[in-house]
């Protein structure tokens, strides 16, 4: 048995009731906050496929979490475990087990993005999976992710990061 079952079978001891108990939703986020130091394996493709095991698990905990901190944690605890796997992964994120993984991670995500309260964890966490994701679901949610930066970003910001957008007379400095 590996680390991550012995995590998901403890996870799933709390995680399955509809809605938990404070003393579980604290034990959850612990459990998540210990997955966070997993390493996630994409290669060869054994680990693969023990990989999108593990995280068909565990996106489908986080499919029927309730309440903002289990939702947050579960957010955070993705994006520190496949942020890394960015880097190595290619063909991989095309594996059936993998993109069926990141398709329920990406639609819960990018659901709690269009709540502000939820914005700070589920904005990284839709980047990383769209990161992760076939070339076509890439293409299909790219450019509303821009937007969705673009519309939260404040005019005053904008012309901090481009001062050659301002409009006006300039002061002299003389």
């Amino acid at each position: 048995m590996t680390v991550s079952d012995r995590f998901t079978r403890e996870l799933g001891k709390y995680a399955t009731s509809m809605q938990p108990t404070r003393e579980a939703e604290a034990r959850i986020e612990h459990l998540l906050r210990g997955m966070r130091h997993l390493k996630l394996r994409v290669y060869p493709e054994d680990e693969l496929e023990m990989s999108s095991e593990f995280i068909i698990q565990l996106a489908a905990y986080f499919a029927n979490a309730h309440g903002q901190a289990l939702k947050c944690a579960y957010a955070e605890t993705f994006v520190s475990l496949l942020h890394p796997v960015i880097e190595t992964a290619t063909a991989e994120v095309n594996h059936p087990m993998w993109s069926k993984a990141i398709a329920v991670i990406l639609a819960r995500a990018l659901a709690m993005g269009q709540k502000p309260r939820y914005w700070p964890t589920a904005f990284p966490l839709v980047v990383v999976a769209l990161g992760l994701s076939p070339r076509e679901i890439f293409m299909q949610h790219w450019q509303s992710c821009t937007e969705a930066v673009v519309a939260k970003l404040k005019v005053g910001t904008v012309v901090d990061l481009f001062p050659n957008l301002r409009t006006g007379p300039r002061k002299s400095s003389r």
